[in-house]
């Protein structure tokens, strides 16, 4: 999203965007270094003895002296870096909302569960800082073209066309990147079978597969901790719950409650849940049959009770 972002600001002749890949940003070093790399306007960095969150405002001062152009920052990723600046009392964030108040500087942030925890929390520079936009998954027009037309624009035939794009939005559950990996694992049995047509038992072959099985679990749980993982299992019998519902799981297990609000929240940036009102429910549906599956659910619970109280229960 952010690379289609970026793109149509910078054609806007009154704005000067600086956009930037954090993923590999663990300190203020490679932060600086990263912008360096890619901007001549922060090379003076290179002649800096020391790097300091004060290092960004400095160079934004001499900026703003020679453009009156808006700036505007796009920062993809910042959870290594807003992880390392919690460190040092979040000093860098919290030049950057000073910059957002004080200069008109724009900031716009991606990230996930650090990200997540510092926007709800009243003692962070996110605090009524950003604005949140959550990204959610596909419509299902919007899921069916993605499979649909690029198998027509490849001459690739559906048989029972209706049926199997049906099935595929279920497991999917309209996520773009299992629809993604679906269509192009199709492609590939396909082409291994010299054929033009993706038969019903094409797609079984594909979903029923341990490498199917590993590919959506590792990005349904993203980034996931002991405890967003302990809530799926602990309410895997659920249809659906509220967040009270929940909260008395917990404590009829003697479990800590006071993080539910931030797990619930994280695990719906992931899609592994989704939300109705105040009812709280799995988002893939078809995928959970597999989890029963493969798993017992009953010894997840007690392997995800133990890793969240660290042994003991508090």
């Amino acid at each position: 999203m952010l690379n289609q972002v970026f793109p149509h600001l910078e054609k806007n002749l009154g704005y000067q965007v600086f956009y930037c890949d954090l993923q590999a940003v663990y300190d203020y070093e490679s932060f600086y270094f990263e912008l360096a790399s890619k901007y001549p306007e922060f090379n003076e960095i290179d002649r800096l003895d020391k790097l300091s969150p004060l290092s960004f405002k400095r160079i934004i001062n001499k900026l703003n002296q020679v453009s009156n152009r808006q700036i505007i920052f796009i920062f993809d990723e910042v959870d290594e870096l807003l992880a390392y600046d919690l460190q040092f009392r979040e000093k860098l964030f919290k030049t950057f909302r000073s910059l957002s108040q004080r200069e008109s500087i724009r900031f716009v942030f991606s990230g996930t569960t650090s990200l997540v925890k510092r926007v709800r929390h009243p003692d962070s520079p996110f605090f009524n800082f950003c604005d949140v936009i959550k990204l959610q998954l596909l419509t299902e027009k919007a899921a069916r073209e993605m499979v649909v037309e690029p198998m027509e624009t490849l001459g690739i035939k559906l048989e029972d066309k209706e049926n199997i794009v049906q099935k595929i939005l279920a497991i999917a559950a309209n996520h773009p990147n299992i629809i993604q990996y679906i269509c192009a694992e199709l492609i590939r049995i396909i082409n291994k079978k010299q054929q033009r047509v993706i038969m019903k038992e094409d797609l079984y072959l594909v979903t029923s597969s341990q490498e199917f099985y590993e590919y959506f679990e590792g990005l349904i749980w993203g980034q996931s901790t002991a405890l967003e993982k302990l809530i799926i299992y602990v309410m895997w019998n659920f249809r659906e719950f509220t967040e009270e519902e929940l909260t008395q799981e917990f404590k009829l297990r003697k479990l800590r409650t006071e993080e539910l609000s931030t797990a619930l929240e994280t695990l719906q940036i992931y899609s592994t849940l989704s939300r109705r009102g105040n009812k709280y429910f799995f988002t893939f549906h078809e995928f959970a049959k597999l989890i029963a599956q493969y798993s017992d659910i009953r010894t997840l619970v007690e392997i995800y009770i133990e890793k969240f109280t660290g042994g003991a229960l508090k």
